[in-house]
């Protein structure tokens, strides 16, 4: 019978099991250190500003201040998000191969891989650069065309739709290729993303039919864990936000019979700080880890069924394949 990536799923489940339990608390926080930057999550919204904060609308006869007044802060705020986003992006680059290594090694070290494969993650890092700059200059080549020609500019941006949703799939395709397979390739031969993909691309075409499965089936992963992981990080926030309620709760009636004053307004601010990090570390931990860490496992499990000269995991494959007393 044929090999399918279908075929690895049970196994890279057993292999993850294998890794996560028994339970470590110092092992799974390591391991969300690595998820949280490799996933790319971002549960914090950034605002810059409110309502309140915005200038009175002038009097008659008073001229108001001009957009241009604000354009130094909002280029300064602009600024540092940039180099938040990219400083974030050059760690989960370098974090991709410390995942791997883990999963290879079955030992949650961050700080040896980091080091080692600092060239490697500055080459994915420049790749991932790439394509970011690539749709954001689709984006405001759509957005140019519409606000210059107007409704004729709309109707030429819809009927260019179905080449950009192609392109926009291609560059997933491409990225997700490159973190899932690419990016163990690099390990083993010690090159960067060209060369890693130098060596890929022959696989790729050689064994089409088994990678297009597993695009599929990783397509299909990625919608039901997204689900799965949605409704986690609700859960975690609701009691994750039951002693923080309490407390909330206590301020408020102190507020209300005493007043705080200003310090009310601080431990507001710093209430909503804290209840944002702690879902985010609690959700990143319990609900973010295991199923990164089997998507992990499963990209590399097929990696290796596939291709054999980049199998990682064959150390762990034979405990995979033996049922568990608990199946």
């Amino acid at each position: 019978m044929a090999y399918s990536a279908v075929d690895d799923i049970e196994d890279a489940y057993r292999a993850t099991k294998g890794l996560l339990l028994p339970f470590e608390l110092r092992r799974w926080l390591r391991l969300a250190v690595v998820v949280f930057f490799v996933s790319g999550l971002s549960g914090v919204t950034l605002n810059t500003g409110s309502v309140s904060n915005l200038p009175a609308p002038p009097g008659p006869g008073v001229s108001g201040p001009s957009i241009f007044d604000s354009l130094p802060a909002v280029l300064a705020i602009a600024g540092v998000v940039l180099l938040v986003a990219l400083a974030f992006t050059l760690v989960g680059s370098l974090m991709e191969f410390v995942f791997v290594r883990i999963v290879e090694r079955r030992d949650v070290r961050i700080r040896g891989p980091f080091g080692e494969n600092s060239r490697n993650g500055v080459s994915l890092f420049l790749f991932r650069l790439l394509v970011g700059v690539v749709l954001l200059a689709t984006v405001l080549f759509l957005a140019a065309l519409v606000w210059g020609l107007g409704v004729a500019g709309a109707v030429i941006a819809v009927l260019l739709s179905p080449v950009i949703v192609v392109g926009v799939i291609g560059l997933y395709l491409l990225h997700r290729f490159t973190v899932d397979f690419v990016v163990p390739v690099m390990l083993v031969d010690d090159v960067g993303v060209v060369g890693g993909w130098q060596t890929f691309a022959p696989e790729l075409r050689e064994n089409a039919a088994e990678y297009g499965v597993y695009a599929l089936v990783r397509i299909g992963l990625g919608i039901a864990f997204g689900v799965v992981v949605g409704i986690g990080f609700v859960a975690v926030g609701v009691l994750v936000g039951i002693p923080f309620a309490i407390l909330a709760g206590v301020v408020l009636v102190v507020q209300y019979f005493v007043g705080l004053g200003p310090v009310f307004l601080f431990l507001a601010v710093v209430g909503i700080v804290l209840y944002a990090i702690a879902v985010t570390v609690v959700g990143v931990t319990v609900v973010q880890t295991p199923v990164s860490t089997y998507l992990r496992h499963y990209s590399l499990f097929v990696l290796a069924d596939v291709s054999p000269a980049y199998d990682l995991v064959a150390e762990i494959r034979d405990d995979a394949d033996e049922p568990s007393a608990d199946d």
